[in-house]
């Protein structure tokens, strides 16, 4: 009894070990694709080719700081995407323009300061604040094929380009605006269309209603604005859907809109070693290992002195 005993307790210190042990490696929580294109830190979960970047992963935050590249979301999740170039000095940055964006879920913060030109196709925008800056005034910013659920833009461009939003299912999702130009609406699906248009009849061979859909502005100082989508669409757009996201990843960051100036938290990877629990594994699993060989001496050596007393 007692050696079952003994054994039992070794057996019990060994599993309270086992929680010290990471589910998994904690990758570095921002990258940067920096003027040139490099990723930085180095990372296997953003692959490179060419101007075109796939995501492995879900991610929780990519700072763009070049031009004229594709992010691929490949279906995966992010929290944060930064649309800037490397300079913060001011809103307006030449480096940072012509960004496409196509098959990725953000779930938190879509940040665009300067540059402008870019193009967001085959997106989800979930729960997101989508915020657009001191627009440089070069093309405009186009939305085409996405779907807005919980989604609150606010728009601060000072001039400039607009928003181009064309064949969306906007659900739930509202504007903010501050001295700028309304964006461009047309042959969206909105979720709230019947309820404010209960009389509305679908045009005769046609994919659209026949009343405009009138997508109020909050705009500070402003008793009333709105921007019209004179084709708003019966049926949502489906044919473009992303199947089985994951589950977004934790967020390091605060609300972005209250942040005006920058310049966002930057992690700061340690040389050679991506992740924080790597050099922590071998030292548990080599205290697992002593314990369990400890309880096999102590036991062994129970079972000598018992057989010794017995002859």
């Amino acid at each position: 009894m007692k050696k079952i005993a003994t054994l039992s307790m070794c057996i019990l210190f060994s599993f309270l070990l086992l929680p010290l042990l990471p589910a998994k490696a904690q990758e570095p929580l921002e990258f940067i694709i920096t003027p040139n294109g490099d990723i930085t830190p180095y990372t296997p979960l953003l692959e490179r080719n060419g101007n075109i970047y796939t995501l492995k992963a879900d991610l929780d935050t990519i700072w763009i700081q070049a031009k004229d590249i594709t992010i691929n979301g490949a279906g995966h999740t992010l929290k944060w995407l930064r649309l800037r170039g490397s300079n913060l000095n001011g809103p307006s940055d030449p480096d940072c323009m012509g960004i496409v964006v196509k098959n990725l879920k953000i779930v938190s913060t879509l940040y665009a300061v300067g540059g402008g030109n870019h193009t967001f196709i085959d997106n989800t925008f979930e729960n997101t604040d989508i915020i657009f800056t001191g627009h440089i005034g070069i093309g405009d910013d186009v939305f085409k094929n996405n779907t807005f659920v919980n989604v609150t833009f606010y728009l601060t461009y000072g001039g400039g380009s607009l928003i181009v939003m064309s064949e969306n299912n906007v659900i739930n999702t509202k504007m903010i605006a501050f001295g700028t130009y309304f964006p461009r609406l047309d042959r969206n699906y909105y979720d709230d269309y019947t309820q404010k248009y209960p009389n509305a009849t679908q045009i005769i061979n046609s994919d659209t209603w026949d009343t405009q859909y009138v997508m109020p502005i909050d705009e500070p100082g402003e008793t009333y604005s709105n921007t019209i989508d004179i084709h708003p669409l019966v049926n949502p757009v489906a044919n473009y859907k992303i199947a089985n996201f994951n589950t977004p990843p934790t967020s390091h960051l605060t609300n972005p809109a209250e942040q005006t100036n920058d310049p966002m938290p930057t992690f700061k990877p340690q040389p050679n070693n991506p992740t924080y629990f790597d050099r922590n594994i071998h030292i548990i699993i080599l205290l697992i290992l002593l314990t369990g060989i400890s309880c096999t001496i102590l036991i062994l050596y129970k079972r000598g002195n018992t057989q010794k007393q017995l002859t």
